[in-house]
């Protein structure tokens, strides 16, 4: 993002509701006029065009310096973002009470300046704000020395609470240093010791906690102990739970916990169990700050959708699954600009899948071609691979015979020039080759015998492709085109 597409993206940003405030707000002032002109014509742009804004306002004084007036509206957004927020958050509570405790204090009304600081030091004990803590203890010597002639004891007792405060943070990046460990180790080495399960008790804070059950699932994820995994992770929600006015305020640990379990079940297929962590997941999204439209909303959205459409398509719910891809469909075409072409990719490969597995050959047709015919330059590979063999897949369908010789050629040479052409894939190819020089008679034949070939193929190979085509399955029917 370049300084000057900055404001533009700044814009973008903003939700109904903020940008309602920021226009009830930014109207009250006359001298703001001109902000408000530059806001509606940036606001409206698909693209930021400076061009068009220098043309919209040539007559306009402001012009000659729209780089300060830029800067001004920037501004003028974050004073009002930052009024809109101020009592969304436990952070913006007590800092608008920090700002209240400096004001009182300089005016030496100790008492009201008293009352926000106690109201402050709560918060930030009870939601283990750290930092926002320690400055408070500081507020609080102040107001302690102003105030009292004798305040040794009181100081003393101040300082041992800073003192044990400090040592908790300290702790806290103990545990901050042990989950880097996670990304650090390669797998042969991320097995868990007994040590590392025990570590939990010298936790020192909540925040410790969460972040040790976070390493011990992913640890145990790492080296295939799922149910040790589903143990910490479960651990991890239940610990949560425990502070729903913590979800409230900051639900994104919450919901990380709970998309973890999501992905656990999904990888041990425990299918009858995802439909409620996916719905719980929604009801936090749906009911929470999250709900304000941001990328990062975008981004739960997408992998909750994803997630969801991979369990109908190996479950072989078509049903529920073509339902759902109309709900995505419309989503995907609102937000465009939100979706990164690594998602993109992944929901037209499994709109085709599961299409395929309806047997409407035709849509899964449409969705494949959509993948083929875009540019996704090195995104995804495999993904651009599975759509080429199921492309193969779908044109044998349609009795589309004299197609599969000229696909499986393209294939192979985008296989090379990608250089994802191996054993796996080879086999497949000489199907799609060889399959129109026969009689319709003839396809069972060969369909057992390439099936004998995949079956021989290293096991980790083969399943890396029939996690996503099921390759195995479809060559077993040995069936007739249509």
């Amino acid at each position: 993002m370049s300084g000057k597409t900055s404001l533009f993206h700044l814009i973008k940003s903003l939700s109904a509701g903020e940008k309602r405030f920021f226009l009830q707000m930014a109207t009250r002032n006359k001298s703001e006029s001109n902000y408000l002109k530059l806001f509606s014509v940036i606001e409206k742009q698909e693209v930021y065009d400076e061009a068009v804004i220098k043309s919209t306002f040539k007559d306009k004084r402001f012009i000659t310096q729209l780089h300060v007036t830029k800067i001004n509206l920037t501004q003028l957004i974050l004073k009002s973002l930052k009024n809109f927020h101020s009592q969304k958050s436990v952070n913006a509570k007590i800092l608008e009470l920090i700002r209240e405790i400096e004001i009182l204090y300089a005016k030496e009304l100790y008492d009201l300046c008293l009352q926000r600081l106690d109201k402050a030091l709560q918060l930030a004990r009870a939601y283990e704000r750290f930092p926002l803590y320690l400055e408070l203890l500081q507020w609080k010597r102040k107001l302690v020395t102003a105030t009292s002639t004798v305040y040794a004891q009181a100081v003393a007792e101040i300082l041992h609470e800073e003192s044990n405060l400090i040592g908790k943070v300290a702790n806290l990046n103990t545990f901050w240093n042990e989950s880097l460990r996670v990304f650090d180790s390669r797998p042969e080495d991320a097995g868990i010791t007994e040590k590392d399960i025990y570590q939990i008790e010298k936790a020192g804070s909540t925040q410790a906690k969460i972040l040790h059950h976070h390493f011990l699932f992913t640890r145990s994820y790492v080296v295939g102990k799922f149910e040790k995994a589903n143990a910490e992770v479960s651990k991890l929600i239940l610990l949560l739970e425990k502070n729903q006015a913590g979800i409230e305020d900051d639900p994104s640990s919450y919901i990380t916990a709970l998309m973890n379990k999501v992905v656990l079940l999904l990888s041990t297929k425990q299918w009858h169990e995802l439909p409620p962590a996916l719905s719980k997941v929604r009801s936090i999204i749906n009911s929470s700050r999250l709900q304000t439209e941001s990328q990062m909303t975008v981004r739960l959205w997408v992998r909750l959708f994803n997630v969801e459409l991979e369990m109908y398509r190996d479950t072989q719910d078509t049903e529920n699954g073509t339902r759902l891809i109309g709900v995505i469909q419309a989503y995907l075409q609102a937000r465009k600009a939100f979706i990164s072409p690594d998602y993109l990719i992944l929901f037209f490969f499994q709109f085709a899948s599961i299409h395929f597995a309806a047997k409407d050959f035709p849509k899964s047709l449409k969705w494949i071609n959509e993948i083929i015919n875009t540019n996704f330059g090195s995104t995804r590979l495999d993904i651009q691979k599975y759509a080429r063999i199921l492309n193969m897949m779908v044109h044998f369908e349609l009795n589309n015979i004299s197609l599969l010789k000229y696909n499986a050629e393209a294939c192979k040479r985008f296989f090379r020039k990608k250089k994802i052409l191996f054993a796996a894939e080879e086999i497949l190819l000489q199907l799609f080759l060889k399959i129109h020089l026969l009689t319709a008679r003839e396809y069972s034949a060969m369909f057992t015998s390439t099936l004998a070939k995949w079956q021989v193929l290293d096991e980790a190979k083969r399943t890396q492709i029939d996690d996503y085509l099921d390759i195995s399955g479809w060559l077993k029917k040995g069936h007739m085109p249509k």
